[in-house]
């Protein structure tokens, strides 16, 4: 728990009252999250991008009796929820949705108001803004006096991406042609060792808002972690396509923070293994859109052919 001991005794754990919708989304386990704040919920409403029917991770958008508003997530392991809340904060960014209370696996965040980058223009300066939010996430060094930069070998994500890559050829999902061709693509431009870092996992423009004050907030942060840099890279190209002249500049302004700026040759790489992540994660969990992924994975290739 997050919040002062005091608060949480004297604030016992409240169940909406009335609406039956509002009831079955703020169940005990949120009611007693925030409780911790000392608040009670009076509306929610499920805001899950991709929702699963196997899985019931979900995140809501809540209206407390004090007028506030927030987010709550329902994370799979009160392990991955503590590990989320500890990064956010260790960070300390203003570029992230700030946490304000864990309780098991539910993580409450600020509710940030703001207009998601989907519906906004993509100007040089806003491609810029969200560039740096990356790129200084990438750029950081140390957390708590542990050092979070360093190099590791890939050989274990290649693996990863292989046996993903096979699961989806075996279930009927890619044609054998492509999935061969997929393969070779991995081989040749897998890098030996690359960078590491905190990573965000899900950046791209449907997870990125501006506020009144035009700061690009990164308001779906769950994913941080640790891991490849040019992983995560990947998946802001996969999660964010944009005409090739706008991801030019936002990969400049990006590795304006890079020490080592990305190597394009490695690029294939990183982008097949993000995609096939996301492929085999939305057809396992049986999620909207999971072919989505699989078509990206055609573009890719086709796109490589051309080259």
């Amino acid at each position: 728990m997050d919040t002062p001991a005091s608060t949480a005794a004297t604030k016992p754990t409240a169940l909406p009252r009335g609406d039956g919708e509002v009831r079955a989304i703020v169940d005990e386990d949120v009611a007693a999250a925030l409780a911790t704040l000392g608040a009670r919920a009076t509306a929610a409403a499920r805001i899950t991008g991709l929702p699963s029917a196997r899985s019931d991770r979900a995140t809501f958008r809540v209206a407390l009796a004090d007028g506030r508003v927030v987010k709550v997530r329902r994370l799979t392991r009160a392990a991955k929820a503590e590990r989320y809340a500890g990064l956010v904060r260790a960070l300390g960014s203003e570029h992230l949705a700030p946490i304000l209370a864990v309780e098991g696996r539910i993580c409450v965040e600020a509710w940030v108001e703001g207009v998601p980058l989907t519906g906004l223009p993509a100007r040089s300066a806003r491609l810029a803004a969200a560039a740096d939010v990356l790129g200084a996430l990438h750029a950081t060094r140390a957390l708590g006096g542990r050092r979070v930069r360093g190099h590791r070998a890939t050989a274990r994500l290649l693996a990863r991406a292989e046996r993903q890559l096979g699961k989806l050829a075996a279930a009927g999902l890619l044609a054998p042609a492509l999935a061969a061709e997929l393969a070779r693509a991995l081989r040749h431009s897998a890098p030996p060792r690359a960078a590491t870092g905190v990573t965000h996992h899900d950046f791209c423009a449907e997870n990125l808002v501006e506020d009144a004050g035009s700061r690009v907030i990164a308001v779906d942060n769950e994913g941080l972690r640790l891991g490849f840099l040019d992983f995560d890279l990947a998946r802001t190209w996969s999660r964010w396509p944009m005409p090739e002249e706008d991801w030019n500049a936002f990969l400049a302004r990006y590795a304006s923070w890079r020490e080592e700026p990305p190597d394009p040759t490695a690029a294939p790489f990183w982008r097949i293994a993000a995609i096939l992540k996301s492929a085999h994660l939305r057809t396992s969990r049986a999620t909207a859109r999971a072919d989505v992924p699989l078509r990206r994975l055609e573009e890719l290739i086709a796109a490589l052919d051309r080259c």
